[in-house]
Order: structure tokens, then C-alpha cells, then sequence
């Protein structure tokens, strides 16, 4: 395949979502060997555009499955803290026991209930 069909391919697997910048931007990742690349950008693009527009993705992993009522708690209280809009994503694991783990980029807040028997068996232990 050529640089310009390879491209081609590309921007039809977007199904016509894709405007003329892109088109020129896939074109010459495809005309230098970089198409590869092309899924880092996307990644790289939306934590830029995440930033700029004061949003931040935050995963808590908790021992059973939040309801909607401390889904909305734990979002004001989040936003409030690092003063931004705040997209929450839920895990379950069980093997926390309970409390839960919160990340948000670096911010890690560890209030299993596991992570605290750890701590106590180790001060115990030493």
C-alpha cells in the first residue's frame, strides 16, 4: 500500500468524523512512517484538551459498588478538592475489604480498609 491509500484507510475506519486537519495530519504520519504513533497522539491530544478545559478523569476502586448518592458525594467533595470538573469512574475489588482507593493522575488516596491492616501489621512487626 502507499503512504496515501494507507492514509486513506485510516481516515475511512473514522467514518467521515474526521476533519481536513486530520486528513493532512494522518497523511504525513503515513508519508513518514508514523502512523503508528497516531493512537499516543489521540491519547496525548485528550489529556491536553482534559487540562485546558479543567476536567480530570478520577477512578475509585472500592470493595462493593458505589450508588448514585455517593457517586454525587464523592464528585463535589473531589471537585472542591482539586478544583477542577471531575469525570468519575467506578471499580469494584473485593479484596480491599473495605473504604476505598482514588486516583486522580499522580493523587493517589488509599483508604482501604486492606491497605490499613497492612500498615498496623507492619508497625506490630517491627
Amino acid at each position: 500500500m502507499t503512504a496515501k491509500q494507507l492514509a486513506d484507510f485510516v481516515i475511512d475506519i473514522g467514518g467521515g468524523k474526521l476533519g481536513g486537519e486530520w486528513h493532512e495530519l494522518v497523511l504525513a504520519l503515513a508519508q513518514n512512517g508514523r502512523l503508528a504513533v497516531l493512537a499516543e497522539i489521540a491519547t496525548l491530544f485528550d489529556a491536553l484538551k482534559d487540562e485546558a478545559e479543567g476536567v480530570v478523569d478520577v477512578t475509585v476502586t472500592a470493595a462493593t459498588a458505589l450508588d448514585a448518592k455517593q457517586q454525587e458525594t464523592l464528585s463535589r467533595a473531589l471537585a472542591r478538592r482539586l478544583k477542577r470538573e471531575v469525570r468519575l469512574h467506578n471499580e469494584v475489588d473485593a479484596t480491599l475489604i473495605g473504604g476505598a482507593v482514588i486516583r486522580a493522575g499522580d493523587l493517589v488516596i488509599d483508604g482501604s480498609l486492606r491497605t490499613r491492616l497492612e500498615r498496623m501489621a507492619f508497625e506490630l512487626s517491627a
